[in-house]
C-alpha cells in the first residue's frame, strides 16, 4: 500500500491519549491499534488450536472457559473499536467517522456479527433457554464453534498491519 507523506507525518503526533481526548478516529497504524491487532492474532491462533480439540470432548477446564469469555468480549469490543478506526483508501488516510462506518459495514461487519451473535447466544443461553425449547438449538450452536475459525480471514489484515508498523520509518 502506498502512503502519502502527509499521512505518515501525522502519525507520530497522534498518540493514543491525544486521539481519545480529542475524539478523533484512531489511525490504523497507531500503536494502540497494532497492540489490539496482535492480541486478535493470538486469539485467532488459540482458536485454531483449541476448537479442533473440542471434537474429542475432553473435560473442560477453567482456562477454556476463561479464554472463551475473553475472546468473546475482545471480538465484541473489536466491532465497536472498528467504527473508530480509520483506514487507507488509495494511499490516503481516511479519518471521517461516516466513511469509516460505511467502509466497515461493507467489509467486515457482517462476518463479525455472523461469528459474535451465535457465540453470545451460546454462552448466555445454554441454561436459561432450555425451558423454552431453544436449548437444543443452542447446544447445536456449541458444535458450530467452527464458525469462529472464519476469523482466520482477518489474519492477512492483521499481519499486513504488523509488517507495515515494523517497516515504518517512525518506529
Amino acid at each position: 500500500l502506498v502512503r502519502s507523506t502527509k499521512t505518515m507525518e501525522l502519525l507520530p503526533q497522534m498518540n493514543c491519549f491525544s486521539i481519545l481526548r480529542h475524539g478523533r478516529p484512531i489511525p490504523p497504524s497507531a500503536p494502540i491499534r497494532l497492540a489490539w491487532d496482535v492480541t486478535g492474532l493470538f486469539l485467532i491462533l488459540y482458536d485454531i488450536c483449541a476448537i479442533p480439540l473440542e471434537a474429542f470432548e475432553f473435560e473442560r477446564i477453567f482456562f477454556q472457559d476463561f479464554m472463551d469469555w475473553a475472546a468473546l468480549l475482545f471480538w465484541t469490543l473489536d466491532v465497536i473499536f472498528s467504527f473508530f478506526t480509520g483506514y487507507y483508501h488509495n494511499g490516503q488516510l481516511i479519518l471521517d467517522y461516516w466513511k469509516i462506518a460505511i467502509n466497515y459495514l461493507s467489509t467486515w461487519f457482517i462476518l463479525d456479527c455472523a461469528v459474535i451473535i451465535p457465540e453470545w447466544l451460546t454462552m448466555l443461553g445454554s441454561d436459561s433457554f432450555a425451558y423454552a425449547g431453544i436449548g437444543r438449538a443452542l447446544r447445536l450452536g456449541k458444535a458450530m464453534r467452527v464458525v469462529r475459525l472464519l476469523r482466520v480471514l482477518k489474519l492477512r489484515r492483521i499481519i499486513d498491519a504488523c509488517l507495515e508498523y515494523i517497516e515504518s520509518e517512525f518506529t
